[in-house]
């Protein structure tokens, strides 16, 4: 073979393996793309998106954590990164290294973003919108500099602050504040009411923690209790506020507000006196390490029912929400092969590999289980978060690690990824089932239902993640890109482009397959060329 053959040989082989690698990084484009809007949102280092609220124009507030110096910042009332050191080892963290917050328009066009934190570790990981459209972003920091609006100061303790922050719809920042600083105090998650004012959840072990006269239990039971607080949304007025818990450990990480003010709590505890009612249905305490329960109280603060949940392994709830006859559905996931399922579970045993997720619909008065299931295969499966429309449909997302699910509608029939993430509508038949995300591993924190819509957002290691050809970000920017992707459910399952396996218009990446062909077949080539020419 000559020089000129040689050269040849070479060129056309490295032209293979570069197209056969770009296949790899190139965004799926999937069945129905017209009812579904992807992007990327971050910079060069991790982020994350925790969170996402409407305001009343259909405008789109994210918060989250980033590490990123980078990030597009807009109009910011915190221009730069001023946060704390990615860690130096492989570890995972419970803060990032700065806050932030961002505004898009329906039309997904960034209004503004700004960074939102101090010199060390924080975290912005809830956001709800005020009847004024103002923006109310709660989160923790360990940040002693944390940038207030008042004369509250960081405590220093080792697991941090939670903060409150007030955005005007402008991103102008109207207060900022630490939560409870001479107290123990954490948020965990934040609702509102049918009149606005706020419900906060989480844990605190302050035996000064204030309670209201109506509490149902007005004094630390154990190490750590939950607490529900309830305040106007400009904090002027405690309307009520109590511990619940028992004489061990106690926190609540979960809570869903009714139409009619019911209050609805979800969480864990290593106590075998926590509160439940005498017709629970599960009344006993049989956790290792702990239990899980969930509890109802009316919208005067009356305690309606309180009961344990879970097997006797390791169980977790992620989602909470309540039809409208009142009846509780959790989801999350279950280690325990004894999780109590339904005899018309959709999956009646648990798969034994990794861990499940499952879906469990309480009565009204939490004494009996209307439907229980377990969901989950060969490898680590988790639901994560569930809402209702109007009609009662149920929402699911969560993080699979499994191939083989059913998918039904999909617009992503195939799991691509370590880890992706699995969306659901069920009715009484399962209406939508599909995998979404990229090659890599694919994480949703936050969903929220809005006019035939469900946005999503989360977090995506995945060059490959399917996002819109009008993406406000195209392109995979860093280690870990915050995601939000957008599906006008109405629109796509009333198409005739939802089908039960890829259409024609679905461009699958080229597969590991052909790419290690490729780069055998490269290397084949080369060799042999390198060898002739020597």
């Amino acid at each position: 073979m000559n020089k000129k053959s040689n050269t040849l040989t070479r060129l056309v082989s490295v032209v293979i393996l570069i197209v056969s690698i770009m296949g790899t990084i190139t965004p799926v484009t999937a069945t129905g793309e017209e009812f579904i809007y992807g992007t990327f949102f971050g910079g060069s280092r991790k982020d994350q998106i925790r969170d996402i609220a409407l305001d009343s124009n259909g405008n789109i507030i994210i918060v989250g954590g980033t590490f990123s110096e980078d990030l597009p910042v807009l109009d910011a009332a915190q221009e730069v990164y001023g946060g704390g050191a990615f860690p130096s080892t492989v570890e995972w963290f419970r803060l990032m290294g700065e806050g932030f917050v961002a505004k898009f328009s329906p039309e997904y066009e960034l209004l503004w973003a700004t960074y939102l934190g101090g010199s060390e570790m924080d975290l912005a990981y809830h956001v709800v919108v005020d009847s004024g459209d103002n923006i109310l972003v709660f989160g923790q920091t360990i940040s002693s500099d944390f940038p207030v609006t008042d004369v509250s100061t960081s405590t220093d303790r080792e697991n941090g602050d939670s903060f409150i922050v007030r955005y005007t719809p402008d991103g102008e920042i109207l207060e900022s504040t630490f939560y409870e600083v001479d107290e123990v105090s954490l948020i965990q998650y934040v609702e509102q009411d049918p009149d606005g004012n706020l419900v906060l959840v989480g844990q605190t072990n302050s035996e000064d923690y204030v309670c209201t006269d109506d509490a149902l239990q007005a004094s630390l039971g154990g190490e750590d209790d939950g607490f529900i607080r309830v305040l106007t949304e400009d904090f002027g007025t405690l309307i009520y506020s109590t511990y619940l818990g028992g004489s061990g450990s106690d926190f609540i990480n979960k809570a869903f507000v009714d139409s009619s003010g019911g209050i609805y709590v979800s969480g864990s505890t290593q106590s075998d006196d926590f509160p439940v009612s005498e017709d629970a249905f599960r009344p006993e305490y049989i956790g290792d390490p702990f239990d899980d329960f969930v509890a109802k109280l009316s919208s005067g603060g009356e305690y309606e029912y309180g009961t344990y949940f879970g097997g006797t392994e390791l169980d977790d709830i992620f989602g909470l929400t309540a039809d409208a006859e009142g009846n509780a559905i959790a989801v999350g996931r279950t280690w325990s092969p004894d999780f109590i399922v339904t005899e018309d579970a959709l999956q009646p045993e648990y798969s034994g590999v990794e861990v499940d997720g499952f879906i469990t619909q309480f009565d009204a008065q939490g004494t009996r289980l209307l439907y229980s299931t377990f969901y989950g295969l060969d490898d680590w499966d988790s639901l994560l978060q569930i809402d209702l429309d109007e009609e009662g449909r149920m929402f699911i997302t969560g993080f699979v690690g499994s191939g083989g699910f059913e998918t039904v509608n999909p617009f992503q029939a195939d799991h691509l990824g370590w880890t992706d993430m699995y969306v659901m509508i069920m009715d009484q038949d399962i209406e939508l089932a599909s995998y979404l995300g990229g090659y890599g591993s694919d994480h949703p924190f936050a969903q929220v239902l809005s006019d035939g819509k469900i946005f999503i957002v989360g977090s995506s290691q995945s060059p490959t993640f399917p996002v819109s050809e009008s993406a406000y970000q195209e392109g995979f920017h860093g280690e870990e890109d915050g995601i939000i992707w957008v599906l006008d459910y109405e629109g796509y399952l009333g198409g005739d482009h939802a089908v039960e396996s890829p259409g024609p218009d679905y461009r699958p990446y080229i597969s590991y397959g052909v790419v290690l062909g490729a780069i055998a077949a490269w290397l084949i080539l080369t060799r042999s060329s390198f060898s002739n020419h020597n």
